[in-house]
Parts: structure tokens; C-alpha cells; sequence
């Protein structure tokens, strides 16, 4: 994709790298690398590459081990990642929302998320997964009896109204039609 040319592309530019949520794995638990490019630069960036026996392409690992806090390799970043566009993001991009609205719903959803993840983390005993859904199952799937389950809902009520208002703001902004 090289250097933005268009206002548009820069102000995407903006929105992503003011986001970083796909690259934290919040979203998405891994990325496709498309060509041997794509897998070339994931290798670089030590990237943890895997073959899923059912995918067609290699992928890696999210979060990426370029993110920290902000893209590292953003201008030379795998064709995935160029390409990738979230609701909030396609809605700027078609100026269906402007920049300013488009950065408070990533600051809303980032605060929201900050607010419950080390928690969430803490309780599934696994402070690597930023996918606030992968570790609510875990948690879960660690309590099999029912009484042990409502006994964790009714401890973690806050807790569980945070996801809550996390998973509307993902579901209404970035991902409005999938499980993302």
C-alpha cells in the first residue's frame, strides 16, 4: 500500500493507528498471510506463523509483536493488514462519519475494554489473550457446575455489564453483521 495519497488515506491512517485493536488480537484471534511476502515480514517481525490444517494460507498469531501501542511496521505492514477494513473504518473511509466521532468510538470501546481485560485476565489466569470473548469461555470452562457459574455472575455482575457494553460497541461500530 506504501505511502497514504489520498486525504481519505490519510485520515484511515489515523483512525488505525489511533485504534490498534486488530493488531492487539481484540477482535481476532489471528491474521491471514496471503503470500510468501505476507509470511516473510510476519518471520521478520517474529510473528508466530501456523499452518491450520483447514485454512489455505498460513497465518499468525495475534496480538502482532509489531504493535506496542502503535504499528511499528505500518507503511511495510503484511497485505492483511493494508487491506483490512472494520465497519468504523470503511464509515470514514465513505465519510459516512467524521474523524472526530470516528476517534471518541475508539476511545469509548478502548476504555471499555481497558476497563475489563486485566480483570478478565486475572480470573482466567491467562494474561496473553486480549479477545475479552476467548477469555469470559475460559473462565467459564473452568467453573462445569451451574451453581459455581451463577455464583461467578452474581460476584462479577459489573464485570459482566462492562462486556456487555464492550461487545455492543464492537458489535455497532466495527463489526456490525459477524461474530468478528
Amino acid at each position: 500500500m506504501g505511502k497514504p495519497t489520498t486525504d481519505s488515506e490519510v485520515t484511515g491512517e489515523q483512525l488505525c493507528k489511533s485504534c490498534g485493536m486488530c493488531c492487539r488480537g481484540v477482535f481476532h484471534p489471528r491474521a491471514i498471510l496471503y503470500d510468501s511476502a505476507d509470511t516473510a515480514i510476519a518471520h521478520r517481525i517474529g510473528a508466530q506463523v501456523i499452518q491450520d490444517p483447514g485454512e489455505e494460507h498460513p497465518l499468525f498469531k495475534l496480538p502482532c509483536p509489531a504493535f506496542a501501542g502503535l504499528c511499528s511496521v505500518f507503511p511495510n505492514r503484511p497485505s492483511v493488514c493494508q487491506k483490512h477494513q472494520c465497519q468504523l473504518l470503511y464509515d470514514l473511509l465513505q465519510e459516512a462519519v467524521a474523524l472526530p466521532e470516528a476517534l471518541q468510538c475508539v476511545s469509548d470501546t478502548r476504555d471499555l475494554l481497558d476497563s475489563l481485560l486485566p480483570t478478565l485476565q486475572q480470573l482466567a489466569h491467562d494474561h496473553i489473550t486480549q479477545r475479552p470473548e476467548a477469555l469470559l469461555k475460559k473462565i467459564l470452562d473452568q467453573l462445569p457446575k451451574e451453581e459455581d457459574r451463577r455464583a461467578f455472575k452474581k460476584k462479577h455482575s459489573l464485570l459482566l455489564l462492562q462486556y456487555g457494553l464492550f461487545l455492543r460497541a464492537r458489535d455497532s461500530h466495527f463489526y456490525p453483521d459477524t461474530d468478528a
